[in-house]
């Protein structure tokens, strides 16, 4: 009889690729056509090989076709191989789907970001002259002071900015509803901006497992930068624990405005080639 273990090496190596995440969703129906006919060849070969052991004498089925318990457990290991095949199928197609429903949505997301820059005619370079070492130059950086930062945020006539940030606070103040932006990337910005209470509610209403971060259109009117910050730490000595506080000079700067319309954005890539390729 024919040597079996060729169908069953392709069937496992099949499988083992299976765990891929990065498969196409035609691998799977593949996986599924391949692993059925082999699963049922090898059924069949199961079923002959019983049958034919019964006919053949004692000693040589046991050396050419294994016991009884051997050729039970050989079906019990198909009929596990069949399981095994069924479940990395369907768990495959589960992450096909997921994947699609992920790239659906982040597609959906990209869009709305892309009308309400156009709607708006925001910036969205407009921290392109700075890094995390401070203000390009063509032969090195120096530091980042509050005018540079004037002049990207505040043009003539005026023109609001995209800003991807996260929101630490919302305030309401009689009808006056504000909410404030920590800015992500370089240099470090707080947004005091102005919104609607249905802005407000959008944000208060954002789960925190749903991403914290939102994309802003935002109308800067001001910028400033606190002179000094306190620092407070204990520091432990031999005479006891002394409170100590260290005065710096601020380097965050305060942007007061307009949010004009925000969305959820969910998590930030620095990195994003879509954010880093906009206009």
């Amino acid at each position: 009889m024919a040597r079996i273990w060729v169908p069953q090496l392709v069937a496992g190596l099949l499988l083992l690729w299976a765990l891929n995440p990065s498969n196409p969703y035609g691998y799977y129906v593949l996986l599924r056509c391949v692993c059925c006919g082999i699963f049922a060849c090898l059924a069949l070969k199961a079923h002959e090989r019983e049958r034919l052991g019964e006919d053949l004498p004692h000693i040589e089925c046991n050396v050419r076709y294994g016991s009884q318990p051997m050729k039970r457990g050989f079906v019990m290991r198909s009929l596990l191989a069949v399981s095994v095949g069924a479940g990395a199928a369907f768990v495959g197609q589960r992450l096909q789907e997921s994947r699609a429903h992920t790239r659906a949505d982040e597609v959906n997301k990209r869009q709305r970001v892309t009308y309400l820059v156009a709607e708006h005619h925001a910036l969205t370079n407009w921290r392109s002259g700075f890094d995390e070492d401070g203000v390009k130059l063509k032969d090195g950086h120096r530091p980042v002071y509050t005018s540079d930062i004037a002049g990207a945020v505040l043009r003539t006539p005026r023109q609001p900015v995209l800003v991807i940030g996260q929101v630490f606070d919302v305030a309401r103040d009689q009808e006056v509803v504000t909410i404030g932006v920590k800015a992500a990337g370089y240099p470090d910005m707080n947004f005091i901006l102005q919104c609607t209470t249905a802005h407000a509610d959008l944000v208060l209403k954002q789960p925190v497992d749903g991403g914290e971060f939102f994309a802003i259109i935002a109308e800067v009117t001001s910028v400033s930068r606190p002179g000094f910050e306190a620092d407070a730490f204990a520091d432990e000595t031999e005479d006891g624990v002394h409170a100590n506080v260290v005065v710096e000079p601020g380097d965050q700067y305060i942007m007061k405005g307009r949010c004009l319309d925000l969305m959820c954005w969910g998590e930030y890539d620095e990195d994003d080639p879509f954010l880093s390729a906009m206009p």
